[in-house]
């Protein structure tokens, strides 16, 4: 027979863990527009003088290199080959303890608690780590390439 307090409980600790997984989702969504934006923006540098275009190839080459490692917080490095599986990655991490949550059918235990602790504590250092990006290094790269003046209509001479 269902015991409805632990049913609710068990509820209760899915719609947590969603939340969680959402926070995670919605930071990788911030750094994957970042590192669109960087992209971009690389390839609109031919709009300005030699020294700005320097300073903007440099700051694309740092927030490059800022945004991956922060991508990879949560995924394995691109090109990698064959299978290869880290357990410290938050989505290692989110994928165990979604296992461990959904393996249950009545009561959460200690294991489980422990592996949900774990997760959620390493959602909400990863999440502080891209807000801390977003709104420190980011910004000051935003302020900086807004700053620049970019002429996207290279200067042709009329040929004789």
């Amino acid at each position: 027979e269902v015991d409805n307090a632990k049913a609710s409980a068990l509820v209760n600790r899915y719609q947590e863990f969603s939340q969680r997984v959402e926070a995670a989702a919605d930071a990788l969504d911030k750094l994957k527009a970042a590192k669109k934006t960087v992209q971009t923006l690389e390839g609109l540098s031919f709009g300005l003088e030699d020294d700005a275009k320097k300073e903007l190839d440099s700051l694309n080459t740092e927030m490059s290199k800022q945004v991956q490692e922060l991508i990879e917080l949560y995924v394995m490095p691109e090109g990698l080959k064959g299978i290869q599986r880290n357990p410290k990655k938050l989505n290692s991490q989110l994928g165990t303890a979604s296992w461990y949550l959904g393996s249950r059918w009545d009561e959460v235990g200690e294991n489980t608690e422990n592996i949900l602790r774990q997760t959620s504590d390493a959602v909400e250092e990863t999440v502080v780590k891209v807000n801390e990006f977003l709104n420190g290094p980011f910004a000051e790269y935003q302020e900086k390439v807004e700053s620049l003046e970019f002429d996207l209509f290279k200067k042709m001479k009329e040929e004789k």
